[in-house]
């Protein structure tokens, strides 16, 4: 099933959930081939048909898909947030991990005010969980406090990143966010966008 999202062009990240069932939340990033997908539920690395989940193709510059994964093509009531990159605004990508305190620094045209964080490629006994930073939190470098959404538990305090005017830098040598040789996923929002979410 084809879904129109009505940003005009491919989103880069789409989070969708079965809202009449405990289906997982379901997470595609741009950076993840068709048929791969992460769970908010789980610290899995990548999720896929060939482990048991279902299809899921990649959505287009008019439409995303559901598919008999999970729930997400059913009868029920479903949600799904869908986001493109854009200045100023929102953007996604990948940094490779070094394993050191003067980690990657990842450009993002603004300054965050939010920013997850994710391993996809760590495919050992102890995956990595989703890492969450914020300002409204954390308002000065080095950012500490992080929540994990895939844990039903409180904060935790990391001296991890520095927050900066035009992106992060990633500031520990921690596995979770920096993995030497391993790929993670990041989306960023920022703290003033300049440009509304249809912006071209």
């Amino acid at each position: 099933m084809d879904i129109n999202h009505g940003l005009n062009t491919a989103p880069d990240l789409v989070i969708s959930k079965n809202k009449d069932s405990t289906s997982p939340w379901i997470v595609q990033h741009k950076f993840l081939s068709n048929h791969h997908y992460l769970k908010f539920d789980n610290s899995a690395q990548l999720n896929s048909y060939t482990a048991g989940g279902g299809y899921l193709f990649k959505p287009t510059p008019s439409v995303f898909y559901a598919s008999y994964l999970l729930g997400l093509n059913t009868v029920d009531d479903h949600i799904a947030y869908c986001f493109s990159n854009r200045d100023g605004y929102f953007i996604s990508g990948t940094y490779e991990g070094n394993q050191n305190n003067n980690g990657p620094f990842c450009y993002c045209g603004f300054s965050p005010k939010l920013i997850w964080l994710k391993c996809i490629d760590n495919g050992g006994v102890s995956p990595y969980d989703w890492f969450v930073f914020d300002t409204e939190r954390s308002p000065h470098n080095v950012t500490a406090d992080t929540l994990k959404l895939n844990l039903a538990a409180g904060e935790y305090s990391y001296n991890s990143i520095d927050i900066l005017s035009n992106g992060f830098k990633i500031r520990r040598d921690l596995i979770g966010i920096n993995l030497n040789a391993h790929t993670f996923v990041f989306c960023a929002w920022a703290s003033n966008p300049f440009k509304t979410s249809r912006a071209s």
